[in-house]
């Protein structure tokens, strides 16, 4: 499969999306894959490539526009496009009682790799759209319903940082900066107990504890 015939198959899978995202007002990107309204993303870009098919690795991703302005007001040279990202996978539909993705990507290492599908000539979309609607009705949406406010996010995050023993292997810096800004922005009255557990969850670990010191810090001179 040459790489004309990649793109094609790429534009294949996205059209064949499109009717399901365009009926809750989604919007597709065709430069890079992605379904987007109001700050919701959902990432159909090709993951890998290899001489006889596509793979695709779906992703949700949130931006919370305030929460986006007070941290490039702190990180000035840096540039904060999403609030947080997390992968179709089992783990996500678990949170959302859904337990029949199972069998996606829950790894010997106890990380979640997500919802992969593969693509070729031969592929039924009708089955991969089937399969992926469904997962976005049962999950997906009701994920981006839970988190469409500042105060869905700190909930959120806040709720794996305290509760879920591998939250080390589900969300990165991106996910703990958002959720402590957002934390501060509420005057939550756990923001401190959330610091002290971010402290425990990554001991030793500047390049998260530092940044999360830089958010205190321009806290508590506003």
């Amino acid at each position: 499969m040459n790489s004309k015939e990649q793109k094609e198959l790429r534009t294949k899978v996205h059209e064949a999306l499109l009717p399901f995202y365009k009926s809750h007002g989604y919007k597709l990107n065709k430069g890079n894959g992605v379904f987007e309204k109001n700050g919701f993303r959902i990432s159909w870009g090709i993951s890998s490539k290899y001489i006889d098919c596509i793979y695709f690795n779906p992703k949700l991703s949130v931006l919370i526009k305030n929460i986006e302005d007070v941290l490039e007001r702190i990180f000035f040279n840096e540039s904060f496009g999403l609030t947080l990202v997390q992968i179709t996978g089992c783990r996500l539909a678990q949170e959302f009682g859904v337990n029949e993705y199972d069998y996606l990507g829950d790894n010997e290492d106890g990380v979640d790799h997500g919802t992969t599908y593969k693509v070729d000539q031969e592929t039924d979309l009708i089955k991969l759209v089937t399969d992926h609607v469904n997962y976005m009705e049962k999950v997906g949406l009701p994920f981006f319903e839970k988190v469409n406010s500042i105060e869905g996010v700190y909930g959120y995050l806040s709720g794996l940082l305290f509760n879920n023993k591998k939250v080390k292997k589900v969300i990165g810096k991106r996910e703990i900066l958002s959720c402590v800004t957002a934390g501060y922005m509420l005057n939550a009255p756990n923001i401190e107990k959330l610091l002290e557990r971010i402290a425990e969850l990554y001991e030793g670990n500047l390049y998260i504890l530092d940044d999360v010191q830089k958010v205190k810090e321009y806290f508590e001179k506003v």
